[in-house]
């Protein structure tokens, strides 16, 4: 009985489903004939941009059940996530295969769970003979893609070689690049994003709608259905069935730039503001497609991250830049009375905000801010409430005083 270990990177992780033995090579499991068996296809998904493709297969196997015969679906566990970890959040996978009606397999990644054998999905009484993987997260191990005749197949939502990883959406609006693309490439069981390439969109690629303002949620809409509808045409013309014919290898990088080679993980590193460092232009980019950006606050007895609501670009009229050091948040004067709430704002220039000065001497503004795991808040009235405003060191303007915080926010 052959055992399904999924892995991400080198490192074993779980054990859950069981496959048929390990065969030959995939490039000497096929047959020489030019038919092609019915596919019982296992399809390892995690979110919308697999669903995407999930929804596509199973139609393909609606309309052309004697290309696709079946499909089992493999995902991972509810995650604890929240304060303290006690909320348990599925994966969207789960639900939207059970609409389709697929079988669904949950499979445990954490290192510290049991071993839990299952019996191994074999539809009709026939083994699982193509593997394919979206956005999954996880390593296909050698077993199983030699376990299957036609091996796997992965659909990335870029223009392979560029921006392998598992953040190629949100690196793409990072990077301001104006087009994209999607590749259908073979599974590799070792790395990622690392297989023979199929079939891909041409460079340059297409065109982002609207590249200057688009979300993450945007673009992943445009990609998915791309990607959906090229993983279909390969499959239904059966481009998995060797001998293989690679468009040109994930291994060719020379003419890529060093910044658009890999898309590492989005981590809150990523979101963490330096103030002295961005211009305004990276920090709305970053805005736009991350959300939720923060700093440092040096509060006592310990610094505090503070989370940022919405930032917008401001001009103060006759505001002596010169006295104000970038990264220094300041406040207007009349915002630290006694009763803020009484103070007036304009269109133009929110008096109640916490401002701040950029390295390229734009003014943005904040009008809420919150703790972690706690409510926003108007910004002003909780720098006061850290300490954070001296209220000594005062710059003018035509629209009166400023007064700046004691220290930067890191």
């Amino acid at each position: 009985m052959a055992i399904l270990i999924l892995r991400k990177g080198a490192r074993a992780r779980a054990i859950l489903l069981n496959c048929r033995p390990a065969g030959k090579a995939l490039a000497r499991q096929s047959s020489t004939s030019s038919s092609r068996d019915k596919l019982n296809i296992l399809f390892c998904g995690s979110d919308s941009f697999s669903i995407q493709s999930l929804k596509a297969l199973h139609q393909l196997h609606i309309e052309e059940p004697s290309i696709v015969d079946s499909i089992n679906v493999v995902c991972r566990p509810p995650k604890p996530t929240g304060r303290g970890l006690t909320t348990l959040r599925e994966s969207p996978m789960k639900p939207a295969a059970e609409e389709l009606s697929l079988p669904v397999h949950e499979i445990d990644t954490h290192p510290s769970s049991p071993i839990d054998y299952a019996k191994p999905p074999t539809p009709n009484g026939l083994p699982i003979n193509l593997i394919i993987a979206v956005s999954f997260g996880l390593l296909v191990p050698p077993r199983l893609l030699n376990g299957a005749k036609y091996g796997g197949l992965n659909v990335h939502p870029s223009i392979l070689p560029m921006l392998r990883g598992p953040a190629p959406i949100e690196r793409t609006l990072l990077a301001n690049m104006t087009h994209t693309g999607v590749t259908l490439q073979t599974l590799d069981a070792t790395t990622f994003d690392a297989g023979l390439i199929l079939d891909q969109t041409p460079a340059p690629g297409f065109p982002i709608d609207n590249p200057l303002t688009c979300t993450r949620g945007q673009l992943l809409e445009q990609v998915s259905r791309l990607a959906a509808e090229m993983l279909v045409r390969g499959v239904r013309s059966g481009l998995y069935i060797p001998p293989l014919t690679p468009v040109h290898s994930t291994k060719n990088k020379e003419h890529i730039p060093q910044h658009l080679a890999y898309a590492p993980k989005i981590t809150p590193e990523d979101r963490h503001i330096k103030w002295a460092e961005w211009t305004s232009t990276e920090l709305f980019c970053r805005q736009r497609v991350l959300k939720d950006l923060w700093s440092l606050a040096p509060a006592q007895p310990r610094a505090e991250r503070l989370i940022m609501g919405e930032i917008l670009r401001v001009t103060i009229p006759e505001l002596d830049l010169d006295r104000i050091p970038i990264g220094i948040p300041f406040a207007h004067q009349e915002a630290l009375r006694p009763e803020p709430g009484k103070v007036a704002t304009t269109q133009a220039i929110p008096f109640a905000s916490l401002f701040v000065r950029m390295c390229d001497d734009v003014v943005v503004s904040v009008q809420m801010i919150k703790r972690e795991s706690r409510q926003f808040g108007a910004a002003v009235p909780l720098a006061k409430r850290l300490g954070l405003l001296t209220g000594k060191e005062v710059v003018d303007s035509s629209v009166g005083p400023y007064v700046l915080f004691h220290s930067p926010l890191e």
